[in-house]
């Protein structure tokens, strides 16, 4: 062996050792996290409280209401910010290629992707290693209708103090209504904001001309009640790093139903009424 040799097998065993008690050492700190609180950003029905125990028998159930088919975020806290190593996702039956569950660190107003998971292997719990240093204040699991881990856990190093990044006003965008009339139908309300993960609301004026109240998929609609003017308002708490939106507000005018005399009506009119011409008085002491 030359000299050369034996300093590449040196060194190559030497970064070996390295990496083996790199590995070994962040599996000795790596510990469990506690989730402890579990906010979905829609009602759909779904009860997600089984991801705060391990009970094997306590699984997320199907949900098999409307508003359940449709992408929803679900934010997991964590009981302190971590710096993430990995995920454990156990899944009970069913596999979604098409739609799976996307899988973020949320740290502040930050959300990093950590995977896709889409019960390919259930009934077995299914690691999801995170890459690089990726700190958390939660984990949020944006999924279509039922396609979710029915077990999740979560396992990294404490980070330490985090200043979590000062909040900043989102923009808050509410198009104007057109004019409506009564007997017009229900229509819906729709607003867009740069914080996604807010629900945004809305209310009336005046709910005698136009009421609003949400529907049961989580979307808003306005109802026309009479004729009149009232002013619908947009508004969008504080969250998710974010302060409370700017309220936009947007003026509708809902006019009176036209009247329609039909022939029927007309017939209904007294002769006296339709044809006869006025009677003038004469005055007082006229001859």
């Amino acid at each position: 062996m030359t000299k050369y040799s034996l300093l590449r097998s040196t060194l190559a065993l030497l970064v070996s050792y390295l990496l083996a008690f790199a590995v070994r050492g962040q599996a000795s700190t790596e510990t469990r996290v506690a989730i402890t609180g579990i906010s979905p950003s829609r009602e759909t029905g779904q009860d997600y409280s089984p991801w705060l125990d391990d009970d094997p028998k306590n699984l997320v159930q199907n949900s098999w209401l409307p508003s359940n088919f449709q992408y929803v975020d679900v934010t997991l806290k964590l009981a302190r910010p971590t710096v993430l190593t990995r995920l454990s996702l156990f899944d009970y039956q069913g596999i979604f290629l098409l739609q799976p569950a996307l899988i973020y660190a949320q740290n502040g107003a930050q959300r990093t992707l950590i995977g896709t998971f889409n019960g390919l292997l259930y009934n077995v719990w299914v690691d999801m290693p995170v890459i690089g240093m990726v700190t958390a204040e939660a984990i949020v699991i944006r999924k279509y209708c039922n396609n979710i881990p029915v077990k999740i856990k979560v396992f990294g190093q404490a980070s330490g103090p985090v200043t979590p990044p000062a909040p900043v006003a989102p923009a808050l965008t509410f198009g104007a209504l057109a004019a409506k009339t009564v007997g017009d139908a229900p229509f819906d309300l729709v607003a867009s904001s740069t914080n996604a993960a807010t629900p945004i609301t809305f209310r009336s004026s005046n709910p005698g001309v136009v009421s609003v109240a949400p529907t049961s998929a989580g979307a808003w609609q306005a109802t026309v009640v009479g004729a009149g003017t009232a002013t619908i308002t947009a508004a969008q708490a504080a969250g998710n790093g974010y302060l409370a939106a700017a309220d936009v507000s947007q003026p509708l005018t809902v006019a009176a139903a036209p009247v329609v005399v039909t022939a029927a009506d007309r017939r209904n009119i007294p002769r006296t009424l339709r044809s006869s011409p006025p009677r003038l008085c004469r005055p007082c002491g006229a001859s």
